[in-house]
């Protein structure tokens, strides 16, 4: 992806997090080569089938909870066939599978179509653009579920889906320029202040469960996040800036750009390590594994418009 003329929340996330791991995975575009991430796969493929199913929901009225869910599943069946390549029958995938999620898309629509019928669905998966200077590229992003409650006020929805959650997980989603991009752009586009929910569809093997996390900010918070975001890409640009010197003049010497985090919260957190720990420590000079991936990786560069251009097509040519 072209930093200088537009930019995510992943790639603004990873680098706050660790500025080291963002240069693995978004400027030496390392990722881990072989089976495709199960986690990754039923993320993508439940907002599809939710995306799908609201939709439907927006064109048909009518539409039951018992239709929606089927709706869902099906669309959720088709995507993640496409992503696993065949790797994940239902058995080694539970309850990461194509069967959990139905029951899970079951429970779903049970819950929340009674309270869902009042509202005006406006659109799924939206994405937009915010401009915030001549000088700095574009933030870029999606809505996942945008409706309107019957006195007019905008609700944005984040759907998430994990495993648990942990005691800082919903603070973080709070306090995560995520919100405010959300909030932000519900005021651009929308001229209005949404309220923000996070959807989290617990995937577990004894039970299905979902929480809501409300998010509600003032207009205040869109000038910080305008600032906030604008003095993190300053930052990243300028590390891409001095990268490129680099390589141009400094290639032998010490490698002093993208510093690993200080925070050890950022190796590993909740029993989790983060996918290139080894390589961080492996080698002092990370530029050694450009064009030259180690065992185990393949260089695949990320970018969020060409692979939902990629996913739509293969969705099309499925159907």
């Amino acid at each position: 992806m072209d930093y200088f003329t537009r930019i995510d929340y992943s790639s603004l996330s990873e680098f706050q997090l660790c500025p080291r791991k963002f240069f693995f995975k978004y400027i030496l575009h390392l990722s881990r080569s072989g089976i495709p991430n199960l986690n990754l796969v039923f993320g993508s493929a439940w907002h599809y089938g939710l995306e799908r199913a609201y939709l439907s929901w927006k064109k048909d009225p009518s539409l039951s909870a018992r239709d929606l869910s089927f709706i869902a599943s099906e669309a959720f069946n088709l995507l993640f066939e496409i992503e696993s390549e065949g790797y994940f029958d239902p058995e080694s995938s539970f309850p990461k599978s194509p069967a959990r999620a139905a029951d899970m898309f079951s429970e779903y629509f049970e819950r929340n179509y009674d309270y869902h019928k009042n509202f005006k669905i406006i659109g799924a998966e939206v994405p937009f653009r915010i401009p915030l200077s001549s000088a700095l590229p574009d933030y870029i992003g999606r809505l996942d579920l945008v409706l309107e409650d019957p006195e007019g006020f905008l609700y944005i929805y984040e759907h998430k889906t994990a495993k648990m959650i942990n005691a800082v997980t919903l603070s973080g989603f709070t306090n995560s320029l995520q919100a405010e991009g959300y909030l932000t752009a519900g005021n651009i586009f929308y001229n209005s202040i949404p309220r923000v929910i996070y959807n989290i569809a617990l995937c577990q093997k004894t039970k299905i469960d979902f929480i809501s996390h409300e998010v509600t900010k003032s207009e205040s918070a869109i000038d910080r996040f305008l600032i906030e975001t604008s003095e993190i890409i300053h930052l990243i640009l300028d590390q891409i800036d001095r990268y490129s010197d680099y390589q141009n003049f400094y290639k032998k010497s010490p490698f002093p750009l993208f510093p690993r985090s200080n925070a050890t919260t950022c190796c590993t957190n909740y029993f989790s390590v983060c996918s290139y720990f080894d390589l961080c420590r492996m080698r002092n000079n990370p530029t050694l594994w450009a064009e030259n991936p180690p065992q185990g990786f393949e260089i695949s560069e990320w970018d969020p418009e060409k692979h939902d251009s990629e996913i739509r097509r293969k969705l099309e040519e499925a159907s």
